[in-house]
């Protein structure tokens, strides 16, 4: 049965020499003797990922699926004239649209005046409970990965940090009081506790530090070399093997 993956560039291969044979999830179906289909973007967003995994895994009946989470700050629009996805964040865009002065423009005060780290976090962990949601509710086995810390060490102890850090956190740290600071906190709990944390872990994991620790970066890049999308491919075979094969 053919494995559905998505994800952003560290799926996508951007970076490799020939990304089609490099990238883990190639070196992953050799690994687990199926078929993988891999519409991972470069530069995309979670948006992206949940609109391009319900698309196609109802389209194509995939029941094996394993998504690797993007960066939350970036953000998916699409052209009202023709439908034309663009995914952008706070530094860069990644295709023809996105260069255009308009769009460059609006990202500058999206960012500056429209984003909210806190109010990000929260949005993004209810939109992975949903997908799950949906994927169990569509009889898939499963994997979640992030690309990146989501540092969520320090938003489940937001309450007990040092005021500095709480400020560099919380945007609007100057008009909460403890009582709110202390609600987000809980809140940000209740929807980890929703996560199934069995085979998912976005507390302790994360692919940019697993490559990083392991020295698999490339310094060029800074995307995962060949040899950390190896690394990552034995990953989430090991992963994988552990959660549904025994």
């Amino acid at each position: 049965m053919t494995f559905f993956v998505c994800g952003s560039s560290y799926s996508s291969g951007d970076g490799l020499l020939n990304r089609l044979e490099q990238r883990w999830s190639t070196i992953f179906s050799g690994l687990i003797n199926e078929d993988v289909e891999n519409y991972a973007k470069d530069g995309g967003s979670t948006d992206f990922v949940i609109y391009t995994t319900i698309k196609n895994v109802l389209k194509n009946d995939y029941k094996k699926v394993i998504i690797t989470w993007p960066p939350i700050d970036r953000i998916m629009l699409v052209r009202r004239e023709n439908n034309f996805l663009i995914e952008g964040n706070a530094t860069h865009t990644n295709n023809l649209y996105g260069n255009q002065e308009e769009f460059v423009k609006f990202l500058s005060l999206y960012y500056k005046n429209w984003t909210n780290d806190l109010f990000t976090l929260k949005i993004t962990l209810q939109k992975i409970l949903l997908l799950q949601t949906w994927l169990q509710n569509a009889n898939c086995q499963y994997l979640f990965i992030n690309t990146n810390s989501y540092n969520l060490s320090n938003w489940l102890n937001l309450n007990n940090l040092p005021i500095k850090v709480k400020k560099s956190m919380l945007d609007a740290f100057d008009n909460m009081d403890d009582e709110q600071i202390l609600a987000e906190q809980e809140e940000i709990k209740m929807l980890v506790s929703q996560l199934n944390l069995n085979i998912y872990d976005p507390i302790k994991f994360d692919l940019t530090s697993f490559c990083t620790n392991l020295n698999l970066i490339d310094p060029k890049t800074q995307h995962p070399s060949a040899e950390g999308h190896k690394n990552i491919a034995e990953y989430v075979f090991n992963l994988w093997s552990k959660s549904y094969l025994y």
